[in-house]
């Protein structure tokens, strides 16, 4: 099994946004959560992880490649 394809963007100093994807499946997701703002090497694991879904709409702004190259996991 592939190990997931993970990219992040900052919103705000405490805000993460992360897309996941599960290259073995050819899936992926994007989750929104609250970071202490301290590392975010370390926090976006956690925001995938434990974060809100974004809508697909939301997603595919800011993570055009994984649009192009995956498909949404509902």
């Amino acid at each position: 099994m592939s190990e997931p394809e993970y990219s992040w963007c900052v919103l705000d100093r405490r805000v993460l946004i992360v897309a996941k994807a599960n290259p073995g499946v050819g899936d992926w997701a994007a989750y929104i959560g609250s970071v202490a703002g301290v590392d975010y090497e370390r926090e976006y694991v956690e925001v995938a992880r434990r974060g809100t879904k974004v809508s697909l709409w939301i997603a595919e702004g800011l993570f055009p490649g994984f649009a192009a190259k995956y498909q949404w996991r509902d």
